[in-house]
């Protein structure tokens, strides 16, 4: 008899998730945050060129599973005007592996008047929160640009080096360059895409993957190319970025953040070269979501939005292996 009947995670590590979730409740109930649900189907997909959804049957009627809850929470936040939260299950087509399940949780809250710096400091400290709740000590802190951490590891400014200097680099340091990694010479938006797929294989090879593993690391101000629904501003440098944030123990990301694009116009302008971008990457295009786009026009309060992986931050604070250690049951058992 198989034993993939039996629960993927142990009972210790159970409660020790149903802790974190009540600490995480906790955490927002104290700070007057509102909880609230949102529907898992929406009838458009998310455009992002990076992220597939799953597709749902009902008749003649076909909907996808949210990749995340934020497009039905922008819309709430665009007409209540308030800060709100949800622990909501989410779902990418193709993402299984020691760090990934097509099926998992997620926390994302939003913050109306909250700047970037404001979130990041409330982010660190909810996973101190669930941390203590844990019986763990605090998480030491680093918080440092994309551009510095690029510079410190690589010694190539990020905002300014093309494909070829980060070929030449990984060449130089003797790396196992991916085959699908091309060295263009063309112009225009095959070159942002190339560029871009660059920066992400040598910023998880060569970046994340020397971060501390008993370190929070932030990482702020993006690549603009990489701006996805964050606002765009010009750092100290006079350099265009993304006002973005990304959290990480180890090499393990656990929250991606935005100062939040407002702007209706731009964001239709985005999805359309999400599309574009599709296109090239040999994938389907998607309609837009109307509804998002309709709450956008109607005024998004300026505002900071993030989310965290509730499964990744289990396995860093308890130390498991893989993503199946600490969800009842995996993708292998269902």
């Amino acid at each position: 008899m198989s034993a993939f009947w039996r629960s993927s995670a142990t009972l210790a590590v159970m409660h020790k998730r149903a802790r974190m979730l009540q600490a995480v409740r906790a955490f927002f109930a104290a700070r007057d945050v509102l909880e609230i649900e949102t529907p898992l189907l929406a009838s458009a997909a998310v455009t992002d060129p990076h992220l597939d959804s799953m597709r749902v049957h009902s008749g003649e009627e076909a909907r996808v599973l949210n990749t995340s809850p934020e497009y039905c929470m922008k819309r709430f936040v665009s007409e209540h005007r308030c800060a709100v939260y949800q622990v909501s299950k989410s779902f990418r087509a193709g993402e299984h592996g020691p760090l990934h399940n097509p099926e998992f949780t997620m926390l994302e809250w939003y913050r109306p008047g909250f700047s970037l710096e404001q979130l990041m400091t409330e982010t660190g400290e909810l996973i101190q929160a669930v941390a203590q709740a844990l019986g763990q000590p605090p998480v030491a802190v680093r918080q440092l640009s994309y551009r510095e951490l690029f510079m410190e590891l690589c010694g190539l400014n990020p905002h300014r080096c093309g494909v070829e200097q980060l070929a030449d680099f990984a060449r130089q340091r003797g790396l196992d360059i991916p085959q699908g990694l091309a060295i263009r010479n063309s112009t225009g938006l095959k070159d942002v895409i190339a560029r871009d797929a660059w920066l992400d294989w040598l910023m998880s090879t060569q970046v994340v993957a020397a971060l501390p593993a008993d370190q929070l690391t932030v990482i702020v101000d993006f690549p603009a190319s990489q701006c996805a629904l964050a606002q765009l501003a010009d750092n100290a440098f006079g350099e265009k970025v993304a006002r973005r944030f990304e959290c990480y123990i180890g090499a393990l990301e656990l929250a991606n953040a935005y100062h939040e694009l407002t702007e209706y116009g731009e964001q239709r302008q985005r999805f359309e070269l999400d599309n574009n971008k599709r296109h090239l990457l040999n994938k389907p295009s998607v309609s837009y979501d109307r509804y998002v786009l309709q709450a956008l026009e109607h005024g998004l309060p300026d505002c900071a939005g993030v989310s965290v992986g509730l499964d990744r931050l289990l396995m860093a604070l308890t130390g498991a292996p893989s993503i199946d250690r600490v969800i009842s049951y995996d993708w292998n058992r269902v």
